[in-house]
């Protein structure tokens, strides 16, 4: 299954295992949002990627040949799993073996806690723009949220790669380890931090507000900058 779930230490374990870059469809991205809508909100989580890459983002190959419309449902559908996710209330850890770039590398902010391989190899980006392809609406938010405007504004609008240790040294990733220690810490924190008797509490205060957000965002369901596409999308088509 391109989406397993696991378990190691009372901690849940959700790994995108759909080599060799772990990319993202529709199909992938119904698989991701039902684990978490499953999963006990109430219980730590592991957020993973097999292999040497967390993910590479929104499979290119399988948005060229949606339509218009199938295009628009990708980025609602995207902005309702990350929903699902901010909407867990225990400790969300991203474990970071390679490469996250795009919408991988918007699914480990949507995490509060995130580790990465030290590895100067692996590639970190907001490359939307040079793809061609808008934001949705749930992750542009998160993308606020969680980065300083002028690494926003770098990563997204020239396309900069940025190594997981320079994200250590700004604050977005919180360690940067050997390979083979990259799931094993991420399993370690999320038991760690789900031991502190009011870290729940607290992470209601300080994310409660943007899962709100994305809870509104999703229901709703507008994407407009996707929406404006969508009209050249159908002429190219």
């Amino acid at each position: 299954m391109p989406i397993e779930l696991r378990q190691v230490d009372g901690v849940s374990i959700v790994v995108i295992n759909r080599p060799k870059w772990n990319l993202l469809d529709i199909e992938m991205i119904e698989q991701l949002s039902s684990a978490f809508e499953r999963h006990d909100p109430e219980k730590p989580v592991v957020l993973a990627g097999e292999g040497e890459s967390f993910s590479a983002g929104v499979d290119t190959k399988a948005f060229a040949q949606y339509d218009a419309g199938r295009r628009v449902e990708l980025a609602q559908k995207i902005t309702g799993m990350t929903a699902r996710i901010l909407a867990i209330k225990a400790p969300v850890v991203a474990a970071i073996p390679g490469h996250a770039i795009g919408g991988g590398f918007v699914l480990t902010l949507c995490a509060d806690y995130r580790v990465a391989v030290d590895d100067a190899a692996a590639r970190f980006a907001l490359g939307e723009a040079r793809a061609g392809v808008p934001f949705p609406v749930g992750p542009m938010a998160i993308m606020r949220h969680e980065l300083d405007a002028p690494l926003l504004r770098r990563l997204t609008l020239s396309g900069a790669v940025i190594s997981s240790s320079a994200l250590v040294a700004q604050g977005v990733f919180d360690a940067a380890v050997p390979f083979a220690d990259v799931l094993p810490a991420a399993v370690a924190a999320a038991s760690e931090l789900s031991a502190q008797p009011a870290w729940r509490a607290v992470k209601q205060q300080l994310r409660g507000a943007l899962g709100e957000e994305l809870s509104q965002l999703a229901l709703h369901g507008e994407e407009p900058a996707f929406a404006q596409m969508a009209r050249q999308w159908g002429a190219a088509l």
